[in-house]
């Protein structure tokens, strides 16, 4: 070969494998470069190279910023001929140029992200799973992190795959995004950044009862939540999807007390471009009334656990006072609902005869009634409505050693004194018919109204005692009622005894139309019937009698309700009717006398 012809074909090869390693390695930007580095080229010949399977024909492209040409072979000089040149020079000796046809073009993809999308979901209590769709000519790529806001871009892994699951922790925000590599490093495509984070699982669950059907279930908000979905399950069921909620809060009104219910709340966070659910979490719900009205005796000790109940849950609209101590030693308490602050006052008394105590049992089941309801409507009346307005005031168990002997007999006596006094009292042998304190004295005779001193004798009932308010149950009551005279306008009183289902409302006096208004009330909402025929002789000698005490020497409003039908101590079977009767009485008495 001669030194022109190796000259050619070196400029030739090298001018061809230059292009080729510019074109593969370069960084030029897309618009730049091709999507063919070369095409097939003529031969010296001047035929065209049939096209490979892969590669269509292509027209010699026009010289554009998009189109890079590969370099063809310098012209040959003006012909001669063979006789006029060097044998070197000659046709024969000249070597042809190497024959690239066939060869595919090779590709430098573009820079591309249409349909090039990223999605997470949550993959496990702790992971984030990040997937991507593949793209073509990648042949790598690139995850990249973000933690919380103001962080950079980290790169957590490098993948032929086109899915990654990350191990993070709940309540976190954390940002992806994906790039797609060609070669060693070019970027031929980046997804949009997309924000994820498994929300935090709610804490402190509990419930508040808001109503005596009805409770709101609270919990506490962990990070990342934006709703909250709750699940309810009650007794022999499964869970059913019962709201989705934004607070952390959740108000049922479905609840039916003794019924056990199960609430799975589920944190949610979201996007316009995921949805991820937390960890659940449950509580158990069983509503029950703190009153018991499913025993027969409801006794002291009854009475003093449940002061503490109501004073737990409802704190706010509830308190208590000791206005005095039994003979046994039994305090005599003072329950007060709604405000207590109120200018104006209703007194309810209940138990003052021994084998009565059904009367408390029923007083302290209106109390939890209307503290359960506190902001509800009963019988159309909005309960707090009134006890903004009136503080009620309750003596539910005016005769606590009385009631004591009545249920459980002289045993119940502590003082060793008083017992033995007692069992030699007349009455003593039949102790669940007891009337009277643990002194002997009947408490409903020993008011300072047309009082007879030691009418009677010490026995299980009747016996008015030495003097007036020589009793400390009597005292209590009496110093009671002077407090609340001096301190707030007493609107009216109310007295619980047992039995006859009737309403005293008999008076003669300046009281007259207002003690009227609630004996008709009464009469009303009770279905009970007038205890104007009820004569001395079925007991009604008003000697230091309450009520008349009440209405004639301090001059207040009062009426006396008489509940049940059978002989005392009343049956448990009687409370339920009893209660329909009367569980709204006190509340609407006391709406009718405020002003």
């Amino acid at each position: 070969m001669g030194q022109l012809g190796k000259w050619y074909r070196a400029v030739y090869i090298l001018l061809i494998t230059v292009t080729v390693l510019f074109m593969a390695d370069t960084n030029v930007t897309a618009a730049e470069l091709p999507e063919t580095v070369f095409s097939p080229q003529p031969s010296p010949s001047g035929t065209v190279a049939e096209p490979s399977p892969e590669t269509e024909p292509t027209a010699e492209p026009a010289e554009t910023p998009d189109t890079v040409q590969t370099t063809a072979p310098p012209s040959a000089p003006p012909s001669a001929s063979p006789s006029d040149m060097p044998s070197a020079m000659k046709p024969s000796s000249i070597p042809s140029v190497p024959d690239f046809t066939g060869l595919d073009a090779i590709i430098i993809p573009k820079k591309d992200n249409t349909g090039f999308n990223i999605s997470v979901k949550k993959a496990g209590k702790d992971r984030l799973a990040v997937s991507w769709p593949k793209r073509k000519y990648a042949d790598k790529y690139k995850v990249w992190r973000k933690i919380g806001s103001g962080a950079k871009w980290k790169l957590i892994k490098t993948t032929k795959g086109i899915k990654y699951s990350d191990k993070v922790k709940t309540g976190k925000y954390y940002k992806y995004k994906v790039t797609a590599i060609f070669g060693k490093k070019r970027v031929i495509g980046t997804t949009k950044a997309i924000t994820a984070c498994i929300p935090d699982k709610v804490s402190a669950m509990g419930y508040k009862r808001t109503a005596t059907n009805k409770i709101d279930v609270l919990w506490k908000r962990g990070n990342c939540t934006k709703e909250f979905i709750v699940y309810k399950k009650g007794e022999g069921g499964g869970f059913k999807k019962a709201a989705v909620v934004k607070n952390a809060k959740y108000e049922d009104s479905g609840i039916v007390t003794g019924k056990k219910y199960i609430y799975k709340i589920v944190p949610v966070y979201y996007n316009e471009k995921v949805r991820i659910y937390g960890s659940n979490a449950y509580t158990g719900v069983l509503l029950r009334d703190e009153i018991n009205t499913g025993i027969q005796k409801y006794s002291y000790t009854e009475l003093c656990s449940d002061i503490k109940a109501l004073k737990k849950l409802y704190g706010r609209y509830f308190h208590y006072n000791t206005i005095g101590r039994s003979a046994d030693g039994r305090n005599i308490y003072d329950l007060v609902i709604g405000n207590q602050h109120a200018g104006q006052s209703v007194l309810v008394i209940a138990e003052l005869h021994a084998r009565e105590y059904m009367t408390s049992q029923l007083c302290m089941k209106q109390i939890e009634y209307y503290l359960q309801n506190y902001n509800e409507q009963l019988d159309g009346v909005l309960v707090s409505d009134v006890l903004n307005k009136v503080a009620i005031h309750y003596v539910p168990m005016a005769n606590p050693d009385g009631a004591s002997i009545s249920q459980y007999g002289f045993s119940a006596v502590r003082n060793t004194t008083l017992r033995k006094k007692l069992l030699k009292m007349p009455g003593s042998q039949n102790p669940s018919q007891w009337k009277a304190n643990a002194r002997g004295v009947d408490l409903n005779r020993n008011y300072p109204y047309e009082y007879v001193a030691r009418s009677g004798r010490r026995s299980s009932e009747g016996y008015t005692g030495p003097e007036k308010c020589s009793e400390p149950e009597t005292k209590a009551i009496t110093g009671l009622i002077n407090k609340l005279k001096n301190s707030t306008t007493v609107r009216g009183q109310i007295n619980y005894h047992a039995t006859g289902s009737i309403v005293f409302g008999d008076y003669e006096g300046p009281l007259k139309e207002t003690i009227t208004d609630m004996y008709k009330l009464a009469c009303s909402i009770t279905g009970y019937a007038s205890a104007s025929g009820y004569s001395k002789s079925t007991g009604g000698d008003s000697t230091g009698n309450l009520r008349e005490f009440v209405m004639y020497k301090k001059k207040l409003p009062s009426i006396t309700l008489e509940i049940g039908k059978s002989a005392c101590p009343l049956p448990l079977s009687e409370f339920n009717g009893i209660w329909q009767k009367n569980k709204s009485l006190v509340l609407l008495e006391a709406k009718l006398l405020a002003k």
